[in-house]
């Protein structure tokens, strides 16, 4: 996976509402407040996986799991985020990274490597969602995924997935024998009860 790691474009950080140190008092809490609850639930015996999942397209997951992962990231853990939402990758964009093999082509058995980028932001790395495929939902489920993961976590201490949303496709529902938990992203004022529910 080494041999395969880039680095991505610095990226500004406040631009995007990305946990940097202009962010506010509030709001930093607020994502140290569920990296401490991660840390108890993960209970520090290996690496813990974490699928972030949100029940509409502009709920905010993407952005939530980059900032959830910086803040693992600023007290030391080594943290990837893998895309897996390879119908409408945005973490690449969020971060500029450019387009290129990821998550899709490894498991389609396109390449054999892992292409791991390092990011501007010390100890945090990503695996893009990679090609759009035509079957999303059959290569998560895949064993080839779970291969992944275990790769994943010889390296790292933390992997926070970011997935597509819930009500939409079933991706995420797939990932649950494959991670320790998920986090549940609501968007204030925009998703209505009906989809938080469903």
């Amino acid at each position: 996976m080494n041999k395969m790691q880039r680095k991505a474009k610095s990226v500004n950080l406040k631009e995007f509402k990305i946990l940097n140190e202009h962010t506010s008092f509030s709001v930093r809490e607020a994502y140290s407040t569920v990296r401490t609850n991660l840390l108890f639930a993960a209970h520090g015996e290996k690496c813990g996986i974490f699928a972030i999942c949100g029940a509409s397209e502009n709920a905010g997951k993407s952005l939530t799991c980059i900032n959830v992962a910086i803040s693992f990231a600023k007290i030391g853990k080594s943290v990837l985020i893998i895309d897996s939402d390879m119908r409408h990758p945005s973490i690449n964009k969020a971060l500029r990274i450019k387009k290129n093999t990821g998550l899709s082509d490894v498991l389609a058995k396109l390449t054999k490597d892992i292409p791991v980028i390092s990011t501007d932001i010390k100890n945090l790395c990503i695996l893009p969602a990679g090609s759009i495929p035509p079957n999303p939902a059959e290569l998560l489920y895949s064993s080839r995924f779970e291969k992944v993961l275990e790769a994943c976590s010889e390296r790292f201490d933390y992997i926070f997935i970011d997935t597509p949303p819930l009500n939409l496709v079933s991706d995420a529902a797939l990932l649950s024998e494959k991670v320790d938990g998920y986090i549940f992203v609501i968007r204030a004022g925009s998703d209505n009860k009906r989809d938080v529910a469903a």
